[in-house]
């Protein structure tokens, strides 16, 4: 029996000139680390998530540092291994510098797990790797 989660997902906007030039994120974008993130609560599996951060011009997170998680919520980041197993690639396809994986994770085991997620704790910030309905 497999437990397919539905998350809820965060998004970060596609760098727009004017948008850096003047420091302004339209609400209910929030401004953070010189990006503007906006946050869904809406909850959708992971292929549902990118698709509506696309839609809005941006795309599932991609996360280089500690200072660039900061979250209480479980979310979908834009990191996965959906087009070649055990091979890890943020959406935006910039370099894997960083990770924060929880204890035994990821379990690459097995090939039905493709999507990650950000897991907030109370001392600290973890990554599982896990399944999404309607992932492939």
């Amino acid at each position: 029996y497999l437990k397919f989660k539905l998350l809820h997902f965060l998004l970060i906007v596609i760098f727009l000139k004017a948008l850096l030039e003047t420091g302004f994120c339209s609400r209910p974008w929030i401004p953070y680390n010189g990006h503007c993130f906006y946050l869904n609560r809406t909850e959708k599996t992971w292929p549902e998530a990118q698709r509506d951060c696309r839609f809005r011009g941006g795309d599932l997170v991609s996360i280089h540092s500690v200072e660039d998680q900061t979250s209480t919520d479980e979310l979908w980041i834009g990191l996965n291994d959906r087009k070649t197993e055990k091979l890890f690639d943020w959406v935006d396809h910039s370099t894997v510098s960083f990770t924060s994986w929880e204890f035994g994770e990821p379990a690459v085991s097995t090939d039905i797990n493709d999507c990650v997620l950000i897991r907030g704790e109370v001392s600290s910030l973890i990554w599982i790797f896990t399944i999404s309905l309607g992932n492939r």
